[in-house]
């Protein structure tokens, strides 16, 4: 019986994948060998409180942050079709800080739609109360260094264009890794 679930459960997952359209992010990876941020731009108030490196080890991009003063996001536009369905999701390691990977809607004007989707995870790594007084089992990063991925899905309305995908610290200060980022049609 068990192994049966776990088959489904398989066959399940690869009809998810092969339902998804090809990533619509160019430079996805940041491993383009020209420049690493090559398509990404990267958006701040405060640009001097961060340093964004690329480390082949992890095959990934690093935010690091010595304030929790701003927050600074990595991002693309992406044009999509209307009405359609589309999944946003990154590869992410957050030995400390927070992260938030989002989706800004525009409509055809340019214009804001107020339409948006997004997800944070955070590590209490960074607090003093940490680990004696907030437990491990409470912390989400956990100060640990394994990978995961984070996504969320959208179905625009008729009114929105375009997306601007985004990834980044949002006010947290630390350090965030980042790699294969995708914003792929769900078809």
């Amino acid at each position: 019986m068990k192994l049966k679930m776990l088959c489904s459960s398989l066959l399940a997952s690869a009809a998810v994948i092969a339902a998804e359209g090809p990533n619509m992010l160019k430079n996805p990876d940041f491993q383009d060998k020209s420049n690493h941020r090559k398509h990404w731009k990267f958006e701040s108030m405060g640009d001097e409180i961060f340093t964004i490196k690329y480390h082949a080890d992890k095959k990934a991009v690093s935010i690091a942050s010595c304030s929790n003063e701003f927050s600074g996001y990595l991002g693309q536009y992406v044009t999509i079709e209307p009405g359609k369905r589309y999944i946003c999701r990154a590869e992410t390691l957050l030995p400390r800080g927070r992260i938030l990977l989002y989706a800004i809607g525009y409509g055809k004007n340019g214009e804001t739609t107020g339409t948006e989707g997004r997800i944070w995870d955070y590590s209490y790594a960074d607090n003093p109360l940490f680990p004696e007084f907030i437990p491990f089992a409470y912390s989400p990063g956990e100060g640990k260094t394994d990978w995961k991925t984070i996504s969320f899905e959208l179905k625009p309305d008729n009114r929105i264009t375009k997306y601007q995908v985004k990834i980044g610290s949002y006010f947290g200060e630390g350090i965030l890794y980042v790699r294969n980022v995708e914003f792929r049609e769900i078809k």
